[in-house]
């Protein structure tokens, strides 16, 4: 078990140290998933630095939302693909990082950075690298005055798997039942195709990954204002996530 003490690749202690920073000083309260610093969650046996924002991510050691793995784990993503064949779905990257990808979807957003004011059902695309951020729950549900459509949500993950070799989609589990419905019943066996999952108890920061098999419907939870689990689902190549852990293929957050 980790102790969250090893020593760490320049660039990721780096992170951390601003992580740690904003804390003061490092917590020294330990915490079940065997990290004692609150300033990192566990990515495949690494200790990875939160990324803190003051647009909804918030800073440790406050209750953060889950935001703060997902920009992490988006960041170490855009370290190691080519960002000019990214295709974000769901405008969220404009505001933490306005302008690092050319080409945003969003039927609803307004931000200047979104650049095809369409849904992913609309999108003609094929094969661009896909990333997705906390949209894949909302595609169907008749929220941002788009209309409801509950096959939009089944038809959204096959067109994913079916089209595009390379994407990071991430979304709160018990948000949309459906979709936790769909995913469970996806087919996994293409190579590189994974389902990241990360829980967390109703108090504090203390994400542990879990196992997607470990993944019940009691741990579906969704509320009252933050994603208490977090799943990512991940093809690509199969080292993208051993090489940004060890700060290879990320970069630091602005």
């Amino acid at each position: 078990m980790s102790t969250g003490h090893e020593p760490q690749p320049p660039a990721l202690a780096r992170a951390a140290a601003r992580a740690g920073a904003l804390l003061n000083s490092a917590s020294s309260r330990a915490y079940p998933n065997g990290y004692a610093d609150l300033a990192c969650f566990p990515l495949d046996g690494q200790a990875i630095p939160h990324f803190v924002h003051r647009f909804n991510a918030f800073h440790p050691p406050a209750r953060m939302t889950e935001r703060t793995i997902e920009l992490a784990l988006a960041d170490i993503f855009l370290g190691g693909v080519d960002a000019d064949r990214v295709v974000e779905v769901g405008a969220v990257t404009p505001y933490y990082w306005p302008g690092r990808l050319r080409t945003v979807i969003d039927p609803a957003d307004d931000h200047d950075f979104v650049s095809d004011r369409i849904g992913w059902s609309d999108w003609a695309g094929s094969g661009e690298t896909i990333l997705s951020i906390s949209t894949f729950e909302h595609i169907g549900a008749g929220e941002y005055g788009l209309a409801p459509d509950p096959s939009l949500t089944s038809a959204a993950v096959d067109k994913l798997l079916q089209g595009h070799e390379t994407f990071l989609v991430t979304y709160p589990a018990g948000y949309n039942p459906e979709l936790d419905l769909i995913v469970a019943a996806a087919n996994r066996t293409s190579p590189g195709w994974r389902i990241l999952v990360w829980h967390r108890g109703t108090r504090g920061n203390d994400w542990r990954q879990i196992g997607f098999d470990e993944l019940t419907p009691a741990l579906c939870t969704y509320g009252p204002a933050w994603a208490n689990t977090l799943v990512a689902l991940y093809r690509g190549p199969e080292d993208l996530w051993r090489r940004g852990a060890g700060g290879e293929a990320s970069r630091p957050a602005s």
